[in-house]
């Protein structure tokens, strides 16, 4: 696999879009490579990673199902990037293939497949959990299953026997990332469970590579706790915990002096959210851990914003967009949620939205 690369850095001479595949782990031939005409990889939080393929095959012998270089259940590998500096940007396995015929007799071909995050969509389960097993160790439990190995961040013991019911392994992994705040991926065949997925700080201007842009900020919806209760069935009582909001430099950055005072009005007004968690949370611990993670959730909203610049390989789900030359936008640091990436004949764009990072 190709080491990342600081594009910021490049000199003017890069300035090719290229994207290479790999199709169970051998680069595509030249023939192959050149009947594509459109690629895109589109990059998401807490969901399977997705990949498309448009291909100019009118003997549609590249999906044919005995010798077809793109049948499904492939595995493919997607590098983008320019001339001598590519890096990965999805590996995964083709799941569908399709035919697209015009009126004019053209015909092209599409390829579609996910990460390896997708397996967790197939069938469902039930299984029982010992009491006090950690979240992360489930975690584990279930890579196994999805034949992956994993890297977790270690979380707290459970008051409680956790069931998996009925749902697939990627809704309880889903269930779990959200009690505890955490996100997950896959990578290089890897499940990840981690607190954060921040990695590097990408800065993008007007007038220089960003080429569209809009943003919202709403202090609609913020409120000055969010509290969750829930019901302990053994000791037959109620329990709560809460999250107060705190006026942090990164949480009102970019506000006007008029915004910030809304907001400390609303802390002074006591306006609270109020969450009935009963069978989703087990303890005082788990309750405090989804307080803070619905806290944090609603505090990034004050600040979203989407956008396209001129194609980035770095622009990544947990990296941090930086905007120049956007006025007050350009206070505030922003983490992506989603990345769309697209090399055609019209060059290399990426599709991005964003949220405040608290």
């Amino acid at each position: 696999m190709n080491l990342p690369v600081d594009f910021s850095m490049l000199g003017q001479e890069v300035t090719v879009p290229i994207f290479e595949i790999r199709v169970n782990g051998t680069p595509l031939a030249v023939p192959y490579h050149k009947a594509i005409t459109g690629v895109s990889v589109d990059l998401v939080t807490n969901e399977p990673c997705a990949f498309a393929l448009q291909v100019n095959d009118l003997k549609l012998e590249l999906i044919d199902a005995e010798q077809g270089i793109f049948a499904e259940g492939k595995e493919l590998e997607i590098f983008m990037g320019y001339t001598r500096a590519t890096q990965s940007m999805i590996a995964g396995e083709i799941t569908s293939i399709g035919a697209n015929l015009d009126e004019g007799g053209g015909l092209t071909l599409n390829v579609h497949g996910f990460d390896k995050l997708h397996t967790g969509t197939r069938g469902t389960g039930y299984r029982e959990f010992r009491e006090k097993k950690r979240d992360s160790d489930i975690v584990r439990e279930i890579a196994t299953d999805m034949q992956l190995t994993a890297d977790v961040d270690a979380t707290e013991e459970q008051g409680k026997q956790q069931i998996q019911n009925h749902v697939s392994n990627l809704e309880y992994i889903k269930y779990l990332a959200k009690k505890n705040g955490f996100f997950f991926w896959v990578e290089d065949n890897k499940l990840m469970f981690k607190r954060s997925r921040e990695r590097k700080e990408i800065r993008i201007a007007r007038g220089k590579n960003l080429i569209s842009f809009s943003t919202q900020l709403s202090t609609s919806g913020q409120t000055s706790a969010v509290e969750v209760r829930g019901w302990d069935a053994a000791q037959k009582r109620a329990f709560s915990a809460r999250a107060e909001a705190t006026q942090s430099q990164a949480y009102i950055a970019g506000l006007s002096a008029t915004g910030q005072a809304q907001i400390k009005g609303i802390s002074s007004n006591r306006s609270e959210r109020i969450i009935y968690a009963d069978g989703e949370v087990g303890s005082i611990a788990e309750a405090q851990r989804l307080a803070d993670a619905e806290l944090a959730k609603q505090q990034r909203a004050l600040f979203s914003i989407q956008g396209s610049t001129i194609g980035n390989p770095d622009i990544r789900v947990g990296n941090i967009l930086i905007l120049e030359k956007m006025g007050r936008f350009s206070d505030v640091k922003y983490v992506v949620e989603t990345a769309l990436h697209e090399i055609n004949q019209s060059g290399y764009l990426t599709s991005f939205t964003a949220s405040q990072r608290i």
